[in-house]
């Protein structure tokens, strides 16, 4: 089974062709397979597949693409790809099946000639032939520079290899679309020479430098041209150069960064290596260059650009040259005065020489392209606090971000440093300066000089001083520039742009550990495409990192350094808007989950407020699951600002999300915070929903007494304020709680209590709500024909409207129902349909239970193998939630070859 991008977008299995649906569809498929076995985000999925117009229902249109995949996908051989869906996307696991693209490229870094012509082979024409729009026009482009750079390394090693002449076609087709790419018509200029073929040869460099000439107003590079004169000459060959060894001693007590110096052994032939200030670009590049230094017989440069140091003292690309010429052994006074003559006489020297070229702290791409050798046989290795987006682009250069050390790295940086004797007398004063330090290598070293420098002072004293400090960056201050935190992080602050600035120092006032770029906009005011240029910008000088797609965060001393800078009042009111934020977009996706509740209201948004539009219940899930950290923050920041009525209603939000997770401890402890303080401000509406969420989290703590207490207080509240809505919502919550006491007469009471109490109303959502479980009811005794009438009218009173989990919970409860009253294939497909509401939910505990019921019902119809799928499929589910009902299910897959016993158990009971 194989999948291709790099020609028309097909499935292949065997000889046989697989249909993939309209373009749509395959595009979509075509920027899962590009990431393959990363995750898509559903606006990154929007964007690639319908561009700046979307549909006005394309979240629908995107929905109905992925299920139809992951339906196809899903019949497919013993090892099926997997569309999996995420809390932050969808990420397609190929399984068995291959990926050309993924193939052509993990062949190409082997550098050898047989796997590079293999590669070349996967080509079958134009990349993702038949796709329109931006992304796969940046693909194609992108994905052809790979295959350009793979031909011409190729056909260097088979020149190599004296087979020269079996080149010539694939490079002349190469240079048709590349005319003026100089590695390919050197490339072609020698494969031809090989061939005894000398005139064209030298008729295409003829043909490039005319066309350079009028076009550009230049000449081809010193290397084409020496190519030139070579074959003119009747020899081939290269000058040599002396030995250059430039690369400065690494630094002592170097630790970690295994992945990074692997990724940079297998590197192409740019790499950019980018980080916060501090986080250790320039120890890695020189620690590298240091073991890595005989891959480069013929010598390494090295030059520190300085492209951020104080006062502005920026070396010059004109400067960087003549060092790297008078490494190479040029004298002075033949170094030309004029740019563009050194690079050429540098690129010249260097031309086919194995060297390595280490460019230090760079500012930007301008100031790093005249110092790139231009030769494939050479290797440059950049360091900057920018990405240099430009050199990806121009060069295929390769990236590598570095994080920060994690706590174990960051110790044995630390202990190598003051010696292993002395940080064993004291680890918990040592481990506590060191969490300090937020894992900055420079703040990590600036700790670890002060520790050696004061030997005769204990670890727990110095730890001591470290907190009476209070400020980190306080206790870290140096003399020196180079190594004071506050000042490397000011020469960064200093490239940005005037509102870039402001946004970084507003950022010092988030609540969680990361931000989205809505939230961002809200807290600085500022529209969204603004900001996410700011964002943009504030990635390229590496004062922010984006920690996965859509998620930015900055380490916690460049946190600190942004509270510092920020005025108060301005801080002040960018919390209150990104309060607003949470509350307004928390309070949309809550309804999207649990429409019935859309009788509750907020106010208007503050001015400059984002509001961004949940469109459906998987997009509420999305965002709960992204936000759910920051928003529990956001509660205590509300809480501690005086605003109990904003802490209850973000509380609320996502309590349902809550509630899925099963994060009844943290439900728990947060709501007795915001009940002390709503309770305190006579709020008694918040009050009310407040007592009614901790109720459901005590019964699913056990704490039957206190849970039915707590909820009975709720509704009293209720009727006392005459929330008609909210009353009928805590009656369901205690007719479950009776229910499981065996009370099922009170049970059936508060049910109809709460169909009464909707109607009166107006609300046919929550009198759905309640018919369901009405419908639950009924089965628990018995009475399946009228849990059937019950569950129609449930799904009647919600027809129109995406109340996921009522749906879903209904039709569960409406198969248990058919299944008792012999209505096999009813029954089966009820728990179908009860499946896929589930699966669109997200919901793994739910989707298994009825996963589970589907297999009893198979069973029944004796359909064991049928049974055995559903249930190893709940058994996969609940291993991953680690739930005890995992047993039970293993039991059930055990004894298959018994009579398999019917239940009555349904999902019903979960919904509150």
């Amino acid at each position: 089974m194989r999948f291709r991008l790099l020609g028309p977008v097909e499935l292949w299995d065997g000889d046989r062709r697989i249909e993939l649906g309209p373009m749509k569809q395959r595009t979509v498929l075509a920027v899962l397979l590009a990431d393959a076995g990363q995750t898509v985000g559903p606006d990154a999925l929007i964007d690639r597949v319908w561009g700046d117009h979307p549909p006005a229902q394309v979240r629908n249109a995107l929905h109905t693409y992925v299920a139809r995949l992951r339906g196809l996908l899903g019949r497919l051989g013993d090892d099926p790809p997997r569309l999996v869906k995420q809390p932050a996307g969808y990420r397609l696991d190929t399984g068995g099946a291959a990926v050309d693209l993924h193939r052509f490229r993990a062949l190409a870094k082997t550098a050898e000639a047989g796997p590079l012509r293999e590669a070349l082979e996967l080509w079958t024409g134009e990349p993702l032939d038949g796709v329109e729009g931006a992304w796969a026009d940046a693909c194609r482009t992108r994905w052809l520079a790979e295959h350009r750079d793979a031909t011409v390394q190729w056909a260097g090693l088979e020149l190599g290899l004296g087979r020269g002449p079996a080149t010539l076609g694939p490079l002349e087709r190469l240079a048709e679309r590349y005319p003026l790419v100089e590695p390919v018509v050197d490339a072609l200029m020698r494969a031809l020479h090989a061939a005894g073929r000398d005139p064209e040869a030298l008729a295409r460099y003829e043909l490039l430098r005319r066309t350079l000439a009028e076009e550009l107003g230049v000449d081809p590079g010193s290397g084409l041209q020496q190519l030139h004169r070579s074959i003119l000459r009747g020899e081939l060959g290269a000058p040599v150069i002396a030995l250059a060894a430039q690369v400065p001693v690494g630094v002592a007590g170097f630790v970690g960064r295994r992945e990074q110096l692997d990724r940079l052994d297998e590197a192409s032939e740019i790499t950019v290596l980018h980080g916060t200030p501090g986080v250790g670009k320039t120890s890695l590049a020189v620690r590298w260059a240091r073991t890595a230094a005989d891959r480069f017989p013929d010598g390494q440069l090295y030059v520190d650009l300085h492209g951020f140091s104080a006062g502005g003292a920026v070396t010059t690309p004109a400067a960087a040259l003549r060092g790297f010429l008078e490494a190479l052994g040029v004298p002075s006074q033949r170094i030309p005065q004029d740019l563009d003559d050194r690079a050429a006489l540098y690129r010249s020297l260097i031309a086919g020489r194995r060297m390595l070229v280490v460019l230090d702290n760079a500012r930007d791409a301008e100031q790093v392209r005249p110092l790139l050798p231009g030769t494939p046989t050479a290797r440059t290795v950049v360091t900057s606090r920018n990405r240099l987006t430009g050199l990806l682009v121009a060069y295929a250069a390769r990236t590598i971000a570095l994080d920060l050390l994690d706590e174990a790295d960051a110790l044995r940086l630390v202990v190598a440093r003051v010696g292993a004797e002395r940080a064993t007398r004291e680890p918990g004063a040592l481990r506590e300066m060191i969490g300090r330090c937020a894992g900055l290598p420079l703040a990590l070293a600036v700790l670890a000089s002060r520790i050696a420098m004061r030997p005769d002072v204990p670890l727990a004293m110095l730890a001591e001083e470290l907190r009476e400090d209070g400020s980190t960056l306080d206790a870290l201050a140096s003399d020196d520039p180079a190594i004071d935190a506050r000042t490397v992080f000011s020469w960064s602050l200093s490239r940005l742009s005037p509102a870039a600035a402001r946004l970084f120092r507003l950022l010092g006032a988030q609540f969680g550990n990361d931000i989205s770029v809505p939230a961002a906009a809200s807290l600085a005011a500022l529209p969204l495409a603004q900001t996410r240029r700011l964002v943009q910008e504030l990635l390229g000088a590496q004062l922010l990192s984006e920690t996965r797609p859509g998620r930015y965060a900055m380490h916690d001393l460049l946190r600190e350094y942004a509270r510092e800078l920020v005025d108060d009042d301005d801080r002040q009111a960018a919390e209150v808007r990104l309060l607003d934020h949470y509350l307004h977009v928390g309070h949309a996706a809550r309804i999207r989950m649990t429409p019935s509740y859309g009788y509750l209201t907020l106010p208007d948004p503050a001015p400059g407020v984002q509001v961004v539009p949940i469109a459906d219940y998987e997009a509420a899930h999305i965002w709960f699951a992204a936000e759910y950290p920051v928003l529990t923050a956001a509660v205590r920041r509300a809480l501690a600002v005086g605003l109990p009525s904003v802490a209850w209603r973000l509380s609320w939000s996502f309590s349902k999300f809550q509630q899925q997770q099963g994060n009844w401890r943290d439900r728990i402890d947060g709501g007795r915070l915001v009940l002390d303080a709503v309770v305190r401000a006579g709020d008694r509406v918040g009050e009310a929903h407040v007592r009614h969420g901790l109720a459901v989290a005590y019964s699913r703590m056990g704490q039957a007494q206190l849970a039915r207490s707590t909820a009975e207080e709720a509704r009293r509240i209720h009727q006392e304020i005459g929330d008609l809505h909210g009353e009928a919502f805590v009656l369901t919550t205690l007719a479950i709680m009776v229910h499981r006491t065996g009370d099922k007469a009170l049970s059936r009471q508060f049910y109809e209590r709460s169909v009464e109490l909707n109607r009166m109303a107006g609300s046919r959502l929550g009198e759905g709500a309640a018919l369901n479980s009405l419908a639950f009811l009924a089965c628990t005794e018995g009475n399946f024909k009228e849990a059937v009438e019950y569950g129609h009218l449930a799904l009647a009173a919600i027809a129109g409207h995406d109340y996921l989990l009522v749906r879903a919970a209904t039709w569960d409860t409406l198969g248990v129902a058919y299944q008792h009253l012999g209505r096999l294939d009813t029954a089966i497909d009820a728990f179908r349909r009860s499946i896929r509401y589930f699966t669109r939910g997200d919901d793994p505990y739910y989707l298994a239970a009825s996963h589970i019921h589907l297999g009893a019902a198979l069973l029944d119809r004796d359909d064991r193998e049928g049974a055995r799928a559903e249930w190893q499929r709940a058994e996969r589910l609940l291993s991953d939630l680690e739930h005890d009902r995992v047993a039970e299910v293993r039991r059930r897959l055990a004894d298959l070859d018994r009579p398999a016993g019917r239940t009555t158990t349904s999902v019903l009971d979960e919904v509150v």
